[in-house]
């Protein structure tokens, strides 16, 4: 299986901080749900550098009512 590129998990990263859902992420990105979970995942554990620019000054990677 081929890697998302950093654009595309950057993406994943925005469209899910902004409230979507796994399933409309996959649907919107064209990436499965399971690449989404994978790359959101990730950004929870704090393995995503390329985040930091979105997450804010906190670092976190919940979103809002999460």
């Amino acid at each position: 299986m081929d890697k998302l590129s950093v654009a595309k998990q950057v993406s994943v990263v925005r469209l899910y901080l902004s409230g979507l859902s796994h399933d409309q992420i996959a649907a919107k990105t064209g990436v499965s749900k399971g690449s989404v979970a994978n790359v959101v995942a990730e950004v929870r554990a704090g393995r995503f550098p390329e985040a930091n620019g979105l997450l804010g000054t906190g670092g976190s990677a919940e979103r809002a009512g999460d």
